[in-house]
Parts: structure tokens; sequence; C-alpha cells
């Protein structure tokens, strides 16, 4: 089997939602900011690190959150995801299929079991999978998207 990479971003991506995050959260600094100038006036410096941690938590926070995908890579003998910002891959789970117990379709309504991973988009529970997998003497899951090919070719090993 060779190596075996998917990659899924969230759908409906909105221009117009994304122009709006953005533009309220330039607006929301600016108010910080604004506060901060007129009642913190004895501690600039310190209103000064304030608002750059702030404005790197909503940075950061807005491109997690709408301009990240999720890559699955599934090889001989591992199972890898990723998170993908831009060109970069950014590694989140790597598990030995060894390890892996099995996989079945999700339903949110059961879900009898809380993910410990995650490795879809909120609100996209459509054609979802819960893997199961040992790690360190104890049972992980995780939830994820695959298509057909992957499900048939993880169903294959694990048979």
């Amino acid at each position: 089997m060779e190596k075996l990479t998917e990659t899924i971003e969230k759908e409906n991506k909105s221009v117009l939602k994304t122009f709006l995050v953005i533009i309220i959260s330039v607006i929301l600094i600016d108010f910080f900011i604004f506060i901060c100038n007129n009642y913190f006036n004895k501690w600039p410096y310190l209103t000064n690190l304030i608002v750059i941690l702030l404005t790197m938590f909503i940075c950061s926070l807005i491109i997690l959150k709408l301009f990240s995908k999720y890559s699955y890579t599934l090889t001989e003998q591992e199972f890898i995801f990723y998170r993908v910002i831009g060109k970069k891959n950014f590694e989140l789970l790597r598990f030995n299929l060894e390890d892996l117990v099995h996989i079945e379709p999700y339903n949110k309504e059961e879900g009898l079991k809380k993910p410990m991973y995650k490795f879809i988009f909120p609100k996209e529970y459509e054609k979802i999978y819960m893997g199961k997998f040992i790690r360190s003497g104890a049972y992980c899951y995780f939830l994820f998207k695959p298509s057909k090919k992957m499900v048939s070719l993880i169903n294959a090993k694990l048979s």
C-alpha cells in the first residue's frame, strides 16, 4: 500500500464572514486601546504589552479558525493527522496502525464516547467517523472525515 493523503477544508467559506470577523477584531482591539489610553495612563508599558498579546491572540484565533485545513496521511504502518496552514503542516497526532482498534460512523446524537481529538470542522457532522486506538494502555477516540477509499483501506488493515 502506498501513502494516501487527504486534505479537508471547511465547507461554505464565506468571504463576507471572514471580512466581518477581521473588521470586528480590529474594532475590538481599537476599542481596547481607547479604554487603556483613557483610564490607565499610569502604566503605559503594561497596557502596550496587553494590547500586543491581545492582538496576537486574536490573529492566531482567526488564522486557526478561518484559514486552516486538516490533512490525514495513511502509510503502511502509521496514521498521521496534520493541521495545514498555508503550505506548512503541523503534526497533531501520530499512531501505529497496530494500535488502531476500529473505526465506525459517528452519530452525534449517540455521542457516548467523548473524542479526545477532533479533526473536523464545527457543525460538519456528515460522513464523520470515530476511531479508537490504544495509547499507553488507555483507549483514545478521534473524529475525522475520511473518503470511502481511506475507510476501505483502514478496514482492510484492521481485518
